[in-house]
């Protein structure tokens, strides 16, 4: 059957985190089924080297919008087991606030810039141009 919002919240959160390309509640479940590989996953995860810009944001939506991430005794109500790898998300996004800053939809990967900012790539143009201009 389908399983309460918070838990497949914090199934899929924790499956996108650590890297699995399906981060499904069906794929949670096969994954729960045969724990060898999630738990290696798990444990030699390092959230300072392996999550991106873009899984973090995902991870800040997360925490800011699902009950599973606001309330514990909920989620403890719900599936106690499932507590933990909640904390552990939590964990994880407090740990990336010191890598990636806090988050903000102005922040986010795609989302429109302030007039007049240029991304990464625009700057390096700029600069390009400019050397080949004063070779000139």
């Amino acid at each position: 059957g389908r399983p309460h919002a918070a838990l497949r919240d914090v199934a899929e959160t924790t499956l996108m985190l650590l890297g699995f390309r399906d981060a499904t509640w069906s794929a949670a479940q096969a994954h729960f089924d045969r724990p060898g590989g999630f738990l290696e996953k798990m444990r030699i995860f390092d959230a300072s080297r392996s999550v991106s810009r873009l899984q973090y944001q995902k991870l800040c939506r997360c925490l800011s919008t699902s009950q599973a991430f606001q309330d514990e005794a909920v989620m403890e109500s719900i599936c106690p087991a499932a507590l933990g790898l909640a904390r552990w998300c939590r964990a994880v996004g407090d740990l990336l606030v010191q890598r990636y800053g806090e988050f903000t939809e102005q922040s986010r990967v795609g989302a429109p810039r302030k007039s007049g900012a240029r991304s990464p790539r625009e700057v390096a143009a700029a600069a390009a141009t400019a050397d080949t201009q004063q070779q000139q």
